[in-house]
């Protein structure tokens, strides 16, 4: 009888998207991400308090002579929903020119060794909108009512929100530093994330002109949103699948590794730790 209450718990958590949550946390713990959440931040549209659903950071450091010459933090802010129903992504590629994806990105960052331009390679490579070639251009909620609100928009909005007020609460400078022993490089990144517990597929044109439709686990997007209360209006934003997260995460970390080889590099040093 126990069992089977058990089961009806189960069941009822499933329903409700804790399931996805914990497998979506699951993924960036077994690659010793650490993984705080839920927690609160506060809206200041509304001005008010809200929750987000989880964040996840690796941090990854550079020393020379034992000393602590850069620091980096790279977060995964993440809201995850839960859909019976599948979502289509809208798919635009990219121009030639078009696949940057630097300092358009939620950064806070405190005695880079360089002009930031410089950084431009190292935080670019292993974007999932430069390793896609593609952006989304909006989502449809399959079979959806329409007089049912969208989960996709206000998931994008929320993990945004905490995401810029993460970053700032981090210092952030355009100073240069060359002495990075006396002053270490501070660096944190912040991705907003929307993990989907359910089947995600992209929708476009072919050359006849009809839509072709295929089934994808991951979709990168350039996110628009104005406010008068944030000064940014683009944000990017990246959608995954929680059947598809491992791979993203490993995206994450070779992306996260590449930043801080280039901070190293301008700043004459090798890469001793993580």
């Amino acid at each position: 009888m126990a069992s089977e209450f058990e089961d009806k718990i189960r069941n009822d958590l499933a329903k409700a998207g804790m399931l996805s949550e914990l497998l979506a946390r699951k993924a960036f713990e077994d690659a010793g991400w650490s993984v705080r959440g839920p927690g609160a931040y506060f809206d200041r549209e509304v001005e008010k308090s809200r929750e987000g659903d989880f964040y996840a950071t690796s941090v990854r450091t550079v020393k020379d002579s034992g000393e602590t010459c850069v620091n980096s933090e790279f977060t995964a802010v993440a809201e995850v929903k839960k859909s019976e129903r599948p979502w289509i992504v809208f798919k635009r590629p990219l121009a030639a020119h078009d696949h940057g994806c630097a300092w358009n990105n939620l950064i806070a960052r405190v005695n880079l060794p360089c002009s930031p331009v410089r950084l431009v390679p190292s935080l670019s490579e292993h974007s999932l909108l430069k390793v896609a070639g593609w952006e989304g251009a909006g989502i449809h909620e399959a079979f959806k009512s329409p007089d049912q609100p969208s989960k996709w928009y206000s998931a994008f909005v929320s993990s945004l929100k905490w995401a810029y007020q993460m970053r700032d609460d981090r210092p952030d400078s355009e100073e240069i530093q060359k002495d990075l022993k006396s002053n270490p490089t501070e660096f944190y990144f912040f991705q907003p994330v929307v993990v989907l517990d359910g089947r995600l597929f992209s929708a476009e044109l072919d050359k006849d002109s009809n839509i072709q439709i295929s089934e994808i686990s991951s979709a990168p997007f350039r996110f628009s949103y104005e406010s008068k209360f944030y000064e940014k209006s683009s944000f990017r934003v990246d959608l995954v699948t929680v059947a598809g997260l491992r791979e993203y995460v490993e995206l994450l970390e070779n992306r996260h590794r590449s930043i801080v080889d280039g901070i190293a590099k301008e700043a004459g040093l090798d890469v001793t730790g993580d």
